[in-house]
């Protein structure tokens, strides 16, 4: 296990692939323990984030992930936990390194509370309700279809930045809608392994 990999990106996870920022501006990850710089990311700029929102609204739009029936999007999120659970470790380490969460409590919550979540997640989405009949006002009955709204924007805080994620992407994942996820400046390191996951995910 090495994260290594995570610690000098020049691209963003947009539009389902790494994509060059808008500008050169470059975002340095100081780690709380030895207050030295551990990681450089891209910074953000409006049109990176413009750009983001434009790719969810279209793949929210036209693309195949909002006109997949319940069930197969809980498969996809299944898939997604279960590769999630193989990288909790990678995951605690990312955390401790960009935001000096102790080690015993990364292993402890700052991931494995993530992958509970979204396994309580799937627990709710299997026997919710995405349709249903009920009565209508003029005694007719009338069907009720839960469906996709919108594009949800996910801003984590950075001290339980994958908790706080969890709790806004896996509910609208599984409802159909799409996602973008802007991290903190502090905690920018463990998106781009979740980026990773979702992408293998499908």
């Amino acid at each position: 296990m090495s994260i290594d990999r995570f610690l000098d990106r020049d691209t963003f996870f947009i539009d389902g692939d790494w994509a060059a920022p808008a500008t050169s501006d470059v975002l340095e990850v100081v780690s709380p323990h030895s207050e030295e710089v551990v990681a450089r990311v891209p910074e953000g700029s409006t049109a990176d984030i413009d750009a983001a929102v434009a790719a969810a609204r279209r793949a929210l739009d036209e693309g195949p992930w909002p006109r997949l029936s319940p069930q197969e999007r809980i498969d996809v999120v299944q898939a997604f936990s279960g590769l999630y659970a193989a990288k909790l470790a990678e995951m605690a380490e990312l955390i401790t390194v960009e935001m000096g969460s102790p080690t015993s409590f990364a292993n402890l919550a700052q991931s494995p509370a993530p992958w509970m979540q979204i396994e309580t997640f799937l627990g709710i989405a299997r026997e919710f309700p995405w349709e249903e009949e009920r009565p209508g006002a003029l005694g007719a009955p009338v069907v009720v279809r839960r469906e996709p709204v919108g594009v949800v924007a996910a801003i984590p805080p950075w001290n339980v930045p994958q908790f706080t994620i969890m709790s806004k992407l896996v509910p609208a994942l599984l409802a159909g809608c799409t996602v973008v996820v802007k991290p903190a400046p502090e905690t920018p390191l463990d998106g781009y392994l979740l980026a990773e996951l979702l992408t293998e995910a499908g």
